[in-house]
């Protein structure tokens, strides 16, 4: 019956079949690459039964099974080369050459025998011998050079902040020009971050005339923005508006990169082109709020949601089968199934899914006649399910912009109160622990369960009025709430924060996080504001 409504998905419903045990259905659903094969390959590799895995794709789960049913030395061989993170590449070692297994070793985190067995005077030998040591303690620069440049554009991240920090000229310049090589856009980046810097503006003017010229015709949009900034702050602004409109043209309509462009294009110009280009493409963007480009909310039905939502129900079946990774392409393929599908997750208490199906719509839906407002509504709720009178109770208490907090929470949280961040922060306003006892002490009250929403959001309120006090700007009390008030201390000192452009300010923030959230929550907060004040 299925098969019949939805052959799209034929595979998937196959796939089904076989796992309540009718095995002879893989030949049919591997007819083709696709997902499905790979699924019940794998399925069947991890329970060790035996079928015709030449039919499969070659994972670490089938070339495992075809080794361990079938004894085939050269698909267990052909697994270390190809996965040698794969636990399974152990098993491989009594049939490897020297150099594949000096590369399992190493991906399996056996540093010292890698140290041990490497030959230094074979130059790859050599590369993977640096890769162990890396692991163990810092590596010279001379050493650091000689690493592969797919390891070496993560490893140099670490050794360059610690250069950045010490303020070392000679040594800042030698590491950029090593990253440009390997990454020009995080180089161009950093060097934005130096360029501002007042202590660093002879180096600044140096590293730009350096690494300059680095920038190919390839280079990405975002490039090309870093470099355009770095030439804003120096005063080249005829080479900025230049770098800025190869970033426009070059970029996605819609984009980031091409809202960003746009925006310091305008600033150089007052061309109103570039108004217009994110007034119609992205007008509820960062950018386009902060230059007052007004939302235009529509009622009724701008966008299609009630043609027929056939990649919905495909979408369903799928995530029963195979799971939501599967499902989301289904649920995404038109507006009708996202809209029933973001209904669907609000309704079930997840806003982080539901929010990210709700930007994929706003992303693939013309905005030339406005927006329509149910989105909005949904998009950016402000109603008790999503905790609105707990939130104008403690934003009320301690004099806080109600639609500014509830921006916070949804970036911090998206409205999940039992959430915890890899650094530790807690519940709906991502409080920090030290703030609840600082909290705790401050109102002789002792907090019992910082999860609580009443309670957390107290406290968030209560931490970003603070904020609110001593900075009296919103950007900087944001970046204060996220990376601490040492960071923006230090940042407005490093970067003489009077002098520089308030928006080259924003967009120089080094924490990478920080400048996104800062962005983040401010584009809420106007979009709020657009929502819910008359």
């Amino acid at each position: 019956m299925l098969l019949a409504l939805y052959p799209e998905i034929k595979g998937f419903i196959l796939y089904d079949s076989l796992r309540r045990g009718n095995y002879a259905l893989l030949k049919e659903i591997c007819s083709e690459t696709s997902p499905p094969c790979t699924l019940s390959c794998n399925f069947l590799a991890s329970r060790g039964i035996k079928a015709d895995y030449s039919l499969c794709p070659e994972t670490p789960e089938v070339l495992n099974a075809k080794f361990e049913l079938f004894r085939d030395t050269s698909s267990i061989v052909k697994l270390a080369k190809k996965y040698p993170y794969s636990p399974y590449s152990m098993k491989a070692l009594p049939f490897l050459d020297r150099m594949d297994s000096l590369r399992v070793l190493l991906e399996m985190g056996f540093y010292d025998s890698v140290l041990s067995l490497a030959d230094t005077t074979k130059p790859e030998e050599y590369k993977l011998y640096l890769i162990a040591k890396s692991k163990k303690e810092p590596l010279s620069f001379k050493e650091m050079v000689q690493l592969p440049k797919w390891y070496l554009k993560n490893y140099i991240s670490k050794p360059l902040r610690r250069v950045l920090s010490e303020g070392n000229y000679d040594s800042i310049e030698a590491y950029l020009r090593v990253l440009a090589e390997i990454d020009e856009e995080r180089a161009f980046r950093l060097m934005t971050h130096e360029v501002a810097k007042l202590e660093h503006k002879t180096l600044g003017y140096r590293l730009y005339g350096i690494l300059r010229a680095y920038l190919r015709e390839s280079s990405t949009p975002s490039a090309y923005n870093w470099l355009g900034l770095s030439a804003y702050i120096l005063g080249y602004i005829e080479e900025a508006y230049n770098l800025f409109y190869n970033a426009y043209q070059k970029a996605e309509r819609g984009s980031f990169e091409r809202s960003r462009s746009a925006f310091w294009l305008y600033k150089i110009t007052r061309d109103t082109q570039y108004l217009k280009t994110l007034r119609v493409e992205d007008p509820l963007g960062y950018y386009s709020l902060r230059l007052g480009i007004k939302p235009v909310w529509v009622e009724g039905e701008v966008w299609d949601t009630s043609s027929g939502k056939r990649f919905y129900e495909m979408g369903k079946i799928v995530e029963r089968i195979a799971g939501y990774n599967y499902a989301r392409g289904f649920y995404l393929k038109d507006v009708p199934s996202a809209y029933a599908h973001a209904k669907d997750l609000i309704r079930a208490g997840d806003f982080q899914k539901a929010s990210l199906v709700l930007e994929h719509i706003y992303k693939v839906s013309s905005k030339d006649k406005g927006i329509p407002r149910w989105w909005g509504k949904m998009a950016f709720p402000y109603e008790k399910r999503f905790f609105s009178h707990l939130i104008d109770s403690a934003s009320k208490t301690f004099g806080v912009d109600p639609l500014f907090f509830v921006s916070i929470v949804r970036e911090e949280s998206r409205f999940d109160p039992k959430t915890t961040s890899p650094v530790g922060a807690i519940g709906l306003a991502q409080v920090m622990p030290e703030n609840v006892k600082e909290f705790s002490k401050t109102f002789k009250k002792r907090v019992k369960n910082p999860y609580e929403p009443k309670i957390n959001l107290m406290i968030g309120a209560w931490e970003i009025s603070k904020y609110l006090n001593i900075f009296q700007d919103y950007h900087l009390a944001l970046a204060c709430y996220n990376a601490g008030c040492d960071a923006l201390n230090r940042w407005l000192c490093d970067y003489e924060y009077e002098r520089l452009d308030f928006d080259a300010f924003v967009d120089v923030i080094p924490y990478n996080e920080t400048r996104a959230y800062v962005r983040r929550v401010m584009r809420s907060y106007w979009v709020y504001k657009s929502l819910y004040i008359p």
